[in-house]
């Protein structure tokens, strides 16, 4: 019989012998408290009766009358509860005398007491599931935080911006490399606002806002796109939208991933930009090729041509003619100087500068006006400088010869304007201040607003100059990363030559080039 089913063996059976009197029995049960009479004769026990019966026996009733005569079923040692239960099974048996496989009596289990054994085994078995539910849960609720604290490092030393969204649109968690890029203090504002947040520019948002509804429909999907910091610094970011499942495949929240690609894409437009200004030079070289070899050809034929006459004439004995021969010779001569001269002047810009410095351009026109004052005062010209001009940061000789070239270029293009005048002033052109050169005098052609700064180019053959002097004031503005072109409405309006200077030092690609050479 098993430890447990032992345990039930009842320990309120009064055991008496066959002849013991009734009346002695009943002094007994109420004494001890029994709840049942096991009668026992010398050699077997002969049955068990409920105390219930003995209390109120009829007048003739002996002790063997009450006893319930029931086959005494035989127990092992793996005998259980539950198999002790089927002895019970007859409802009127209230108690059942059990003996071992050897036919020796083990004891009496009553009902009640079996009863007792099955609700003690019960709770047993239930503080012993209890118990382990109460490791389990700890051990799942330790699992549940190591895994938390896991995704968290994960999340928080990752060097991409991961964000959770919910179906609502709502930003729920962003991480810290997220944080740091944006230049964020203090995310909780954030949380719970739509997503995308008004640091995305609003041309961005509503892409940004359909990626974001795919991803709901359960498709991945990214997209380029920039965001402004905390501070409006512009961060460009690759960005992937993935749909978060749970066990059943149904989208719970969006997992929006972030790589920082502002590098990338600087280095992008860097490259775009150089390309562009490489094809711009390469253009640039073949229109000063084709431009020079013909400009220098005209003096050649010049000198080529007047040395076969001047031959002849000598030959001829004509001196007067030869003469004018040699004039002819000096003045094509001396007009390949000046080209020469010119052509070396514009190769020089970019590659051999003074030392940049902050220069207020107010005093640098002002003594460009009075270099050109000659001029100026024999044409009856009157010049007005703006104080307003600003300070900008460049080559104070390579600027001076902007605005020298500029001013004289508006002297000798006045015309008969009965009342010239000359004005050096700037202006906002939204964030940025654009200086002008403006006259009153013959206008420029829209037509050649643009042919006015090429090399050589001279609208009017008959004027003086070799054309170079608005090609070489591109040249230099270019170089100090500005840009000029030319306003007019047309002949006798007038022109306006408008230019920008960084007014903060920028490295040109002939200085980046100059360095990498040197």
């Amino acid at each position: 019989m098993s430890s447990r089913a032992h345990e039930v063996l009842s320990k309120r059976v009064l055991r008496v012998d066959s002849g013991t009197p009734l009346s002695d029995t009943l002094v007994e049960i109420r004494r001890k408290r029994a709840s049942h009479v096991a009668v026992f004769s010398q050699t077997e026990c002969l049955g068990v009766s409920s105390c219930n019966d003995a209390d109120a026996p009829a007048g003739d009733t002996t002790l063997e009358d009450l006893l319930q005569r029931q086959p005494c079923p035989s127990v092992s040692d793996t005998t259980s509860l539950e198999e002790l239960g089927r002895l019970f099974a007859d409802p009127r048996i209230d108690a059942q005398i059990v003996h071992n496989d050897q036919g020796a009596f083990v004891g009496v289990v009553t009902r009640q007491s079996l009863l007792e054994g099955l609700l003690k085994e019960r709770e047993q078995t239930e503080a012993s599931l209890s118990q382990s539910n109460a490791t389990l849960r700890k051990q799942a609720e330790a699992s549940l935080r190591d895994s938390e604290a896991r995704s968290r490092t994960l999340l928080e030393g990752s060097p991409v911006c991961i964000k959770f969204v919910d179906l609502d649109s709502r930003l729920q968690y962003m991480s810290r490399a997220g944080q740091e890029q944006l230049q964020i203090c203090n995310i909780e504002p954030f949380y719970g606002s739509t997503f995308p947040p008004e640091l995305y520019p609003e041309c961005w948002r509503a892409p940004v806002a359909e990626h974001l509804e795919r991803a709901k429909a359960g498709e991945i999907s990214s997209l380029e796109c920039p965001v402004l910091d905390t501070k409006g610094n512009e961060v460009w970011f690759d960005t992937t939208f993935v749909p978060a499942r749970d066990e059943d495949g149904i989208v719970q929240h969006i997992i929006v991933t972030s790589v920082n690609i502002t590098e990338r894409k600087q280095a992008e437009w860097e490259r775009e930009r150089l390309i562009a200004e490489l094809e711009s030079k390469n253009a640039e070289l073949e229109r000063f090729v084709y431009t020079v070899s013909h400009d220098l050809k005209s003096p050649l034929l010049t000198i080529s041509g007047f040395l076969g006459v001047l031959k002849q004439d000598v030959a001829a004995g004509d001196a007067e003619a030869a003469e004018k021969d040699v004039t002819f010779i000096s003045d094509a001569a001396r007009k390949m100087e000046h080209l020469l001269n010119d052509l070396l002047q514009i190769s020089r810009i970019g590659r051999q500068n003074n030392p940049p410095e902050e220069i207020a351009l107010a005093d640098l026109a002002q003594d460009a006006v009075s270099m050109a004052s000659g001029r100026l005062d024999e044409r009856g010209i009157q010049t007005e400088i703006s104080p307003d001009l600003p300070v900008v940061f460049g080559d104070r000789l390579r600027l001076w010869e902007v605005f020298q070239n500029l001013v004289d270029n508006a002297a000798k293009f006045m015309g008969d304007q009965p009342q010239p005048r000359i004005e050096i002033g700037c202006r906002r052109d939204g964030h940025e201040t654009t200086c002008y050169v403006r006259d009153n005098g013959i206008g420029i052609d829209p037509a050649y607003h643009e042919k006015v700064f090429g090399l050589f180019d001279r609208l009017n053959p008959e004027n003086e100059g070799t054309g170079v002097g608005l090609a070489i004031v591109k040249r230099i503005v270019e170089a100090h990363g500005g840009l000029i072109w030319v306003e007019s409405e047309g002949t006798g309006r007038g022109s306006t030559f408008c230019l920008t200077i960084p007014r903060r030092r920028q490295a040109t690609s002939d200085e980046r080039n100059s360095r990498t050479v040197s």
